[in-house]
């Protein structure tokens, strides 16, 4: 996985993965720095409130091996600020150099534990030590929270109704097919439509209803849509994405519209002349994740690919899905969703993406 990438993920997922620290303050520098710090991130610990700088160096293994070379790179030059037993801020809050990586491996955690570093991965695992504070974390994969009832068209199962609409823009509705379409109640589907209409997305009138502004529609679900509200499992391959792409199609007919790709890896199927490789494969998943585990080799140390493995809040979300060379891949609008809600190369990809594959 790229350093951008780690960091994006770590930033936006922050808050669910460690709720044990409170955000106060990011500083980001403009180029790779000393020990490879790309940012300084300022938190506050426990009931006191107790603040602490993390001057956080990015790699994009968090293996025995890589953390190793790094340390060995970092004593050769060391970073400045932290040649002190307890090294603090201009202000004087106590800092700690901390190594972020997508999963730190247990050999590498007692490593860096032992030259006194800290770490964070996107699973969860935390290791934190300044004179005033130390946090010791094991990873865990968090539930996605529950979905409430209706408080705007993108929010529980109003999702479907919006979602039944794009991936039928041009269908003339009746409330009674709409719900059944959407698998949802009656009242509901009365609800979302009337909330659509007063932001001018569709007409809504006795004889039915129509979609006015798919564009419109869109646009405003994006700024809503968030892909952390899916549970996320972590995983390494010693496969590449190639390899792990052709067991995905070898096992066609047993995984049949029970995983769909997303992100890169489904861009790269549906978009021609897509050159872009990532080390890395993101696919839905609806069953037990140790199915997968199986099927796919994976495990929780090693491997240089990583496989992300989203499980939907929601199976509307696998709505239109198609096989595509034998892959089964998510439908454009969702892929737009899942990518506009991401960094910004992924969000030029979503625009790509809308402009090559929705046709409005």
């Amino acid at each position: 996985m790229r350093p951008a990438d780690v960091q994006t993920l770590l930033l936006r997922r922050f808050e669910d993965l460690y709720p044990q620290l409170a955000f106060r303050a990011m500083r980001r520098f403009p180029a790779r720095g000393q020990a490879g710090v790309r940012f300084t991130l300022r938190v506050a610990v426990g009931r006191a409130a107790t603040e602490m700088e993390m001057d956080c160096a990015i790699l994009s293994d968090g293996a025995l091996d890589p953390v190793r070379a790094w340390i060995e790179q970092r004593e050769a030059m060391p970073l400045p600020g932290h040649g002190s037993a307890a090294p603090t801020s201009p202000d004087g809050v106590p800092r700690t150099l901390v190594v972020v990586a997508p999963m730190v491996d247990p050999q590498a955690r007692h490593l860096l534990q032992d030259r006194g570093i800290g770490y964070l991965d996107l699973n969860g695992n935390a290791y934190l030590e300044t004179p005033n504070v130390y946090v010791q974390l094991g990873g865990r994969t968090k539930k996605a929270p529950p979905r409430q009832s209706f408080r705007s068209p993108f929010q529980g199962k109003g999702e479907r109704v919006v979602r039944r609409l794009l991936l039928q823009p041009k269908k003339h509705w009746t409330m009674r097919q709409l719900g059944r379409a959407a698998e949802v109640s009656l009242g509901l589907t009365s609800t979302v439509t009337s909330a659509l209409a007063e932001m001018g997305a569709v007409t809504k009138e006795r004889s039915g209803l129509d979609l006015f502004d798919p564009r419109r529609l869109l646009e405003a679900w994006s700024q809503s849509y968030d892909l952390r509200n899916n549970a996320l499992a972590t995983y390494r391959s010693a496969l590449s994405p190639e390899e792990i792409q052709r067991i995905l199609i070898e096992e066609r007919a047993h995984l049949r519209h029970r995983y769909a790709l997303t992100l890169w890896s489904a861009a790269q199927v549906r978009l021609p002349n897509m050159r872009q490789r990532t080390a890395y494969v993101a696919l839905y998943w609806k069953d037990g994740v140790d199915e997968l585990v199986d099927i796919l080799h994976l495990n929780a140390e090693q491997g240089s690919t990583y496989v992300f493995c989203f499980q939907p809040y929601d199976d509307s979300l696998l709505w239109g899905m198609e096989a595509l060379n034998g892959l089964y891949v998510v439908h454009p609008l969702q892929l737009y969703l899942d990518l506009a809600s991401g960094d910004d190369s992924e969000v030029r990809l979503a625009q790509r993406v809308r402009e090559t594959l929705l046709d409005w």
